[in-house]
C-alpha cells in the first residue's frame, strides 16, 4: 500500500549518482538488490524532472543504511544536504546573496509544495538564531527519510546563507508515534 505522496526525483538521481561515484557500481547495484523489484527499476532509470512515489525514497535510504550501516545514515543526510544546496542556490541565488537566514528558511518552506505532494512544512518557532520547523498533515513514517534526510534538506539553506549550523535535532517523528515530525536548528 501506498501512501500516495510523490517527490520530485531529482534527489533520488543525486543519490544514485553520489554511490555509484563514491562506492562504485557493485555497492549501487547491492543496494539495488536489497530493494523491491518494482522501486528498484524505476530507479535505475528514473529521471529528475519527474515525479515518483516517496516509497521509492524510504526503499533507498534504508537500503543504502542497510549497505553501509552507520556510514549510511551519515550519507542520507549528506546527499539530501547537498542536493538541496543545488537546487536553493539556483532558486534562491538573490535571496542567498543578502544573506537573512529568517527570510531564507521561509522560502525554503515554501519551496515543500514545489517538491513533494503533501504535506506542510511550517516554521513554528523562529528566533535570531533558531528556528524550530513541523511538517504537517504528512503521512508518510520511515524514521530514516525524516532522521536523516529531511534534516539535511533543512539544513542547506541555512547554511547557504553563510550559517554555522550549532544544533540540528530531529525531535519529533511520526514514524515513533508523534502526530507530526518537527526540527530545532540552532546557527551562529
Amino acid at each position: 500500500m501506498t501512501s500516495g505522496i510523490s517527490v520530485k526525483s531529482s534527489g533520488l538521481v543525486n543519490t544514485c549518482k553520489y554511490i555509484n561515484k563514491t562506492y562504485g557500481d557493485d555497492v549501487m547495484e547491492d543496494i539495488f538488490s536489497r530493494m523491491p523489484e518494482e522501486s528498484s527499476k524505476a530507479l535505475r532509470n528514473v529521471m529528475a524532472t519527474t515525479m515518483t512515489p516517496i516509497e521509492y525514497t524510504g526503499e533507498l535510504v534504508n537500503a543504502i543504511k542497510e549497505v553501509l550501516g552507520k556510514e549510511g545514515a551519515d550519507i542520507n543526510f549528506k546527499i539530501a544536504n547537498e542536493s538541496a544546496k543545488g537546487a536553493f542556490s539556483m532558486i534562491y541565488k538573490i535571496y542567498f546573496k543578502l544573506g537573512d537566514p529568517q527570510v531564507i528558511i521561509k522560502k525554503a518552506a515554501n519551496a515543500w509544495s514545489s517538491l513533494i505532494s503533501k504535506g506542510r512544512l511550517e516554521i513554528i518557532e523562529q528566533g535570531n538564531k533558531h528556528l524550530k520547523a513541523r511538517l504537517i498533515d504528512f503521512s508518510y513514517d520511515n524514521t530514516e527519510y525524516c532522521g536523516q534526510r529531511l534534516r539535511g534538506w533543512m539544513q542547506a539553506p541555512l547554511e547557504l546563507s553563510g550559517c554555522r549550523i550549532t544544533e540540528n535535532i530531529h525531535t519529533a517523528c511520526r514514524s515513533k508515534g508523534d502526530p507530526y515530525c518537527e526540527w530545532k536548528i540552532a546557527w551562529e
